[in-house]
């Protein structure tokens, strides 16, 4: 038996285990450590599954892979999808569309629909990006997974935050996942709902997560032991059981010794 053995460790990617596809070599080291002794590693990311899938650099998950902030859950080997969450209307499009309509600083919005990749529509005109909400609608396979409305500044960001919070029905979360990006997320597509969906599903005794930004705030909650990275926000801190280093400090390799320690 495993020092690990029934532990899952869900970690959000950006800015908690690396930045741009990079993981530092010590995270993939207590990666691949405590997988060789029972461990469960996974991620849990607003990003695309196969963004995920296909970007493993030094390390390899060995659980099933989680994108779109909990909405699509793939097997990590096969691709099989496991879980597909999301919403059949258009309700998270209408939400962007009145700040597009609105408001200037919303200078392009993101839809993640049921296909491989996103479609963007963008205030300029470039490649690979449409013009208007119609085209995002047009161009929707359904089912609808989140939509992102993103700023160019921190200031405009935190702005359109409180308008959408205002505008938003309950049934979703309102919720930046990085500086300049906001999440329109279906509630039971989150983070949180996910990673216990995930220990479930694999028959995990503890919930161990790790996040820094506002979308990772259910999946703090919802572990039995959590850490916000110390970059995190201070609300996201405030969500989390426990706090870690930076990530550029390899947060995760410093999330499993502590661990081990306690074991």
């Amino acid at each position: 038996m495993g020092k690990f053995d029934g532990i899952l460790l869900c970690s959000d990617f950006d800015q908690t285990m690396g930045v741009g596809g990079v993981v530092t070599p010590d995270n993939c080291r207590a990666i691949e450590y405590f997988q060789q002794n029972g461990g469960l590693f996974t991620i849990i990311s607003g990003r695309n599954p196969l963004f995920l899938k296909n970007h493993q650099e030094g390390f390899r998950v060995n659980a099933p892979l989680v994108g779109y902030n909990g909405a699509r859950i793939l097997d990590q080997n096969t691709g099989e999808v496991l879980h597909s969450g999301g919403r059949q209307d258009m309700l998270a499009l209408d939400i962007a569309e009145q700040l597009w309509d609105t408001e200037p600083t919303v200078r392009r919005v993101v839809m993640h629909d049921r296909t491989t990749h996103s479609l963007t529509c963008h205030r300029e005109e470039r490649e690979g990006t449409v013009r208007t909400i119609k085209e995002l609608r047009d161009a929707c396979e359904m089912p609808l997974y989140n939509v992102l409305c993103c700023a160019q500044t921190p200031e405009e960001t935190e702005a359109l935050l409180y308008k959408l919070r205002r505008i938003a029905p309950p049934c979703f979360e309102i919720a930046r996942s990085w500086a300049a990006g906001i999440e329109i997320i279906c509630m039971e597509d989150r983070k949180g709902p996910a990673a216990l969906r995930l220990k479930k599903m694999l028959g995990a005794r503890l919930l161990v997560t790790a996040g820094d930004f506002e979308n990772d705030i259910s999946m703090l909650e919802m572990g039995d032991i959590s850490y916000a990275v110390e970059n995190a926000l201070p609300h996201v801190k405030a969500a989390a059981k426990r706090q870690t280093v930076h990530y550029e400090q390899s947060a995760i390799a410093a999330i499993v010794a502590e661990l081990e320690k306690e074991l």
